[in-house]
């Protein structure tokens, strides 16, 4: 059984690097990745959400024709 300690040092630990690497990557101006990162996610999201509805009216078609 994983003690409270544990967990404790674990979330501590983590929350030290994390706020680490978000200092070093502010401080050099670097997230320009994250960026264009969020505009590829949300183009592909909005691409897979047409071609998914293109594929649902077609379905729909040959559902009434048949």
């Amino acid at each position: 059984m994983i003690n409270w300690e544990a967990v404790l040092m674990g979330y501590g630990c983590g929350l030290v690097i994390g706020l680490s690497i978000i200092y070093i990557m502010l401080s050099t101006q670097y997230p320009a990745w994250l960026s264009r990162m969020v505009v590829n996610l949300e183009h592909n999201f909005y691409e897979n959400k047409k071609t998914q509805q293109k594929i649902l009216l077609v379905c729909s078609d040959l559902q009434i024709q048949v």
